[in-house]
């Protein structure tokens, strides 16, 4: 069976200006398989979250290609793009990406309700996750009132409303304090044990990376090693 989820091939993802052309990212070729906990480091400035936009649709390469279950993206609408990144991935932030001002619930349905859920069923989900978080006190709460240890549980709960194939988390950990980081980690860490899915990290935190099962060093927007990680 072809557990392949996601792939790049000879990926390569340049800007310019009027006087000057910056390569972020240069013939990059991976695999994200089911099961996977990839994490993709490196310094910064060094391609790392390019490369996560690039694979995420988010962000079109400039050269290769970018497949979706074997489905080659350059082939896709925007449309399709957007349709994709709302059923099949699910994105966590460092900076949370909230509505700050609508209620938690609200946040947590939103990309229920713009696959096409009815709002009784996408209130529903948000409050069934919320609960699972710890959260379900707070949701009818504005999400601008919450702590950031708060709002990144949130922000986890509304990328998994949609029970994403793959979840993509961009130092998730990075403005937390020590306690929250370790339950926002281990949230992120056992998803790829919940079906044929897989998690995509990128991170400053060496420590979180090993905890991962595949850790990728992107340097100068190549990708300068592959190692196995201890799995966690």
């Amino acid at each position: 069976m072809n557990d392949e989820l996601l792939s790049a091939h000879g990926v390569g993802k340049t800007y310019s200006t009027r006087s000057t052309t910056s390569t972020a990212l240069d013939d990059v070729s991976l695999e994200v398989r089911a099961g996977d906990r990839l994490a993709i480091t490196g310094r910064s400035g060094g391609g790392k979250s390019t490369l996560m936009h690039v694979l995420s649709l988010l962000h079109s390469p400039t050269s290769g290609d970018v497949r979706v279950a074997g489905q080659p993206a350059s082939g896709m609408s925007e449309r399709q793009k957007d349709r994709v990144r709302n059923e099949r991935f699910g994105f966590v932030f460092q900076n949370f990406q909230l509505d700050h001002r609508q209620s938690v619930a609200d946040n947590v349905s939103l990309p229920l309700r713009i696959a096409g859920k009815s709002r009784a069923a996408a209130r529903r989900r948000s409050l069934d996750l919320l609960d699972r978080f710890g959260l379900a006190a707070l949701a009818a709460r504005r999400a601008g009132d919450l702590s950031g240890g708060q709002k990144q549980r949130v922000a986890i709960a509304r990328a998994l409303a949609n029970e994403p194939q793959i979840l993509f988390a961009d130092e998730p950990t990075g403005s937390l304090d020590s306690q929250n980081a370790e339950v926002v980690a281990e949230t992120l860490l056992a998803y790829p044990d919940e079906g044929d899915t897989a998690l995509v990290l990128v991170t400053h935190d060496d420590a979180l990376a090993r905890r991962c099962s595949r850790v990728i060093r992107v340097q100068d927007g190549r990708l300068a090693d592959l190692a196995e990680a201890v799995a966690r």
